[in-house]
């Protein structure tokens, strides 16, 4: 990581503003291309391998943060690691903007000035050398560690593979989805318990807090005995999988949250969480419980 900070030290993405550079100036855009790969040249081909591990582990991190745009992770990477590092800790590229000008992103259009910021400077390093490129399917880690700690995990449920795509108490502050959307059922159309799931669960949105709270859920296994007996939350799982507890759960939560905020449940109706009334006539919402378990229809 030295070597990348060094080298964005030298080509800081604040060197230039918008104004400051023409796109179409090549004589420009081409000298400061020059200039990045005599810096990356000195380096010997070992050296520029573990670099290229380091900057796909950065461009994962800033894809994170801008939802994959590749004209801006390029840019971004010239904030360094230091940069990577904010950008993850704050869910958001815009906390760099005063290490880079955010006017470059207005537009969909790729950046001249950022285009191939790094891996150009080492395409051309590749091909002076003429020496076979790392392919883009290769592991980050490929040429920094031999072997990388549960990269052959399986899911503790259902032991698909996913090694470290797999979902830890480790990770589960970055679960990529929307709690709402984890209503059993048609709750989630019900807006008499939509509503106050999300006022609940709205702090929890792009925070630290939300990998303790999913954790927290494993309390309520009991409610759903015997399917969830086995499930710990030590343990490893797929995102279908642990879809799935946070959907058997989740309304149990809220239930639970409800009542101890003096909410006092009116009667169940039959029709539980599968009701279809529920989601379309409020009074029928309103006069009725829907958080229980259904007992006329398909309770599945």
């Amino acid at each position: 990581m030295h070597r990348i900070m060094l080298y964005c030290h030298l080509f800081p993405g604040n060197r230039y503003s918008q104004e400051e550079i023409d796109p179409d100036d090549e004589e420009l855009l081409d000298k400061i291309r020059k200039q990045r790969t005599s810096i990356l040249s000195e380096y010997p081909t070992d050296d520029l391998r573990e670099l290229y591990s380091a900057v796909k582990f950065l461009c994962s991190i800033f894809d994170s943060a801008t939802n994959a745009q590749s004209n801006v992770t390029e840019a971004l990477l010239s904030t360094g690691p230091s940069g990577a590092l904010r950008a993850w800790q704050y869910r958001s590229y815009h906390v760099l903007e005063d290490d880079i000008d955010l006017m470059f992103f207005e537009d969909d259009e790729e950046i001249p000035l950022f285009v191939g910021y790094l891996s150009l400077p080492l395409k051309n390093i590749w091909t002076a050398r003429n020496i076979m490129p790392p392919k883009e399917d290769d592991p980050a880690s490929m040429w920094i560690l031999d072997q990388v700690n549960g990269a052959n995990d399986t899911c503790s449920h259902c032991a698909t593979p996913g090694g470290l795509k797999l979902y830890t108490a480790a990770n589960w502050d970055r679960f990529p989805i929307i709690l709402t959307n984890l209503l059993k059922k048609n709750l989630k159309l019900n807006q008499t318990v939509a509503q106050p799931f999300y006022a609940a669960t709205a702090h929890l949105i792009n925070s630290d807090a939300l990998g303790p709270f999913l954790g927290d859920l494993f309390a309520f296994k009991t409610h759903t005995a015997p399917a969830f007996d086995n499930w710990d939350q030590t343990d490893s799982y797929c995102f279908m999988c642990f879809t799935k507890f946070l959907e058997e759960h989740l309304w149990i939560w809220i239930l639970e949250e409800r009542i101890k905020g003096g909410w006092m449940p009116p009667e169940d109706c039959w029709y539980g969480w599968n009701c279809r009334t529920q989601a379309h006539k409020r009074s029928h919402a309103e006069t009725k419980n829907h958080l229980c378990i259904p007992i006329k229809g398909d309770p599945a």
